[in-house]
Protein backbone atom coordinates (compact mmCIF):
# COMPACT_ATOMS: atom_id res chain seq x y z
CA UNK A 1 0.00 0.00 0.00
CA UNK A 2 3.09 2.34 0.46
CA UNK A 3 2.47 5.49 2.56
CA UNK A 4 -0.52 6.51 0.68
CA UNK A 5 -2.95 7.42 3.84
CA UNK A 6 -4.92 3.73 3.53
CA UNK A 7 -5.47 1.69 6.76
CA UNK A 8 -4.13 4.22 9.27
CA UNK A 9 -0.67 4.98 7.15
CA UNK A 10 0.31 9.05 7.58
CA UNK A 11 -1.68 10.44 4.31
CA UNK A 12 1.09 12.22 1.72
CA UNK A 13 -1.15 15.42 1.58
CA UNK A 14 -0.82 18.18 4.20
CA UNK A 15 -3.68 20.70 5.09
CA UNK A 16 -2.33 23.85 6.87
CA UNK A 17 -4.59 25.87 8.56
CA UNK A 18 -3.95 29.77 8.80
CA UNK A 19 -7.08 31.78 10.15
CA UNK A 20 -9.04 34.14 8.70
CA UNK A 21 -6.79 37.11 8.45
CA UNK A 22 -3.67 35.13 7.36
CA UNK A 23 -1.63 35.84 4.20
CA UNK A 24 1.09 33.59 3.08
CA UNK A 25 4.17 35.48 2.85
CA UNK A 26 6.13 32.84 1.19
CA UNK A 27 6.26 28.53 1.11
CA UNK A 28 9.85 26.97 1.52
CA UNK A 29 10.23 23.17 0.73
CA UNK A 30 13.14 21.09 1.40
CA UNK A 31 13.86 17.88 -0.03
CA UNK A 32 15.48 15.60 2.51
CA UNK A 33 16.41 12.74 0.20
CA UNK A 34 18.14 15.12 -2.05
CA UNK A 35 18.65 18.35 -0.07
CA UNK A 36 16.91 20.54 -2.56
CA UNK A 37 14.91 23.45 -1.74
CA UNK A 38 12.07 25.36 -3.33
CA UNK A 39 10.23 28.74 -2.50
CA UNK A 40 7.13 29.58 -3.93
CA UNK A 41 5.57 33.63 -3.39
CA UNK A 42 2.44 35.41 -3.67
CA UNK A 43 0.30 31.80 -2.64
CA UNK A 44 -3.23 33.11 -2.59
CA UNK A 45 -4.72 31.33 0.80
CA UNK A 46 -7.65 28.90 0.26
CA UNK A 47 -7.04 26.71 -2.32
CA UNK A 48 -5.24 23.24 -2.82
CA UNK A 49 -1.67 22.88 -4.66
CA UNK A 50 0.66 20.49 -5.37
CA UNK A 51 4.25 20.49 -5.11
CA UNK A 52 6.40 18.33 -6.90
CA UNK A 53 10.50 18.65 -6.41
CA UNK A 54 12.00 19.99 -9.31
CA UNK A 55 8.95 21.95 -10.47
CA UNK A 56 9.35 25.38 -10.95
CA UNK A 57 6.06 26.30 -9.92
CA UNK A 58 3.15 24.71 -8.04
CA UNK A 59 0.16 23.36 -9.83
CA UNK A 60 -3.63 24.50 -8.30
CA UNK A 61 -5.73 21.60 -7.87
CA UNK A 62 -9.46 21.39 -8.14
CA UNK A 63 -11.05 20.39 -5.41
CA UNK A 64 -15.17 20.06 -4.91
CA UNK A 65 -16.88 21.12 -1.66
CA UNK A 66 -18.13 18.26 0.29
CA UNK A 67 -20.98 18.46 2.90
CA UNK A 68 -21.37 16.19 5.02
CA UNK A 69 -25.11 15.31 6.86
CA UNK A 70 -27.20 16.41 3.92
CA UNK A 71 -29.10 19.70 3.09
CA UNK A 72 -29.46 22.25 6.19
CA UNK A 73 -33.18 23.32 7.15
CA UNK A 74 -34.51 26.38 9.16
CA UNK A 75 -34.65 26.05 12.60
Amino acid sequence: MGNSGSFGANPMEQHIGLGSNARIERIDVRWPASGTGQTFTNVAPNQFIEIKESDKDYVKLDRKRVRLGGERRGR
